[in-house]
């Protein structure tokens, strides 16, 4: 019988940090981001339909706070474009929301809960959830492995001798990251990253690119080495 699996966004370490500790020691399987833009595919037009034929998490946790679509924004596009998971196994997780978007979150009839969190509350929340969880069906997975929240800056070149840029690891997994950069990179091409990273990638290979608001980009990296062993 497979675990529990529980998806948490939130781009703040210590968090993720706390939700994994506690969920693992309930036998959970977690997997982290920093925002949902790599683990679901209802996240980057409200007008995606999920192709997904069954949930992707038991328990799916939130932040308010994102780059390109709030915490509330997200639960409404899943709610309206076909999630498979109910709406009551959702929380918001937030330091402050106003008298409006409290009202949003009740309206939807997912569960909210404050920073720092009552774990008494959220464990009561927890097993109300489990519940409504059958273990005897399967999960779909956008990906396969969660991604650490990371913040460090990483020196690469766009090719072996080329120019050294900067740019910022946003998070990381055992097989690559995503990276902040000023410049554009594409989709296909192979960088040489210059920093040590815990999953050793010195070469990354990009696998999706996207512009962000603030005029900088993200790319997906993928080491190049898992890559050529298949």
């Amino acid at each position: 019988m497979r675990k529990r699996r529980a998806i948490v966004y939130d781009d703040e370490v210590l968090i993720t940090n706390m939700f994994r500790m506690y969920l693992s020691s309930l036998n959970y399987e977690v997997l982290t981001f920093a925002e949902p833009v790599a683990s679901c595919p209802i996240y980057n037009s409200n007008s995606d339909v999920c192709s997904k034929t069954a949930a992707c998490a038991d328990i799916v946790l939130t932040d308010f706070q994102m780059p390109r679509m709030n915490g509330i924004q997200l639960l409404e596009a899943q709610v309206k474009n076909g999630c498979k998971l109910s709406i009551k196994n959702k929380a918001l997780v937030s330091a402050y929301l106003d008298d409006v978007n409290l009202k949003k979150v009740e309206q939807l009839g997912s569960a909210h809960f404050h920073k720092p969190i009552d774990f008494s509350r959220f464990s009561a929340w927890l097993a109300e959830c489990e519940e409504r969880i059958d273990l005897s069906k399967p999960l779909a997975s956008r990906r396969k492995m969660g991604r650490h929240v990371d913040n460090r800056q990483i020196v690469y070149r766009a090719d072996h001798n080329g120019e050294v840029q900067l740019g910022t690891a946003v998070d990381i997994s055992d097989v690559g990251l995503r990276l902040k950069i000023s410049n554009p990179l594409f989709t296909g091409q192979t960088i040489y990253i210059d920093t040590d990273l815990p999953n050793e990638c010195r070469r990354g290979l990009v696998i999706w690119t996207l512009a962000a608001a603030d005029g900088t980009h993200l790319a997906g990296l993928i080491r190049k080495d898992a890559v050529d062993a298949h």
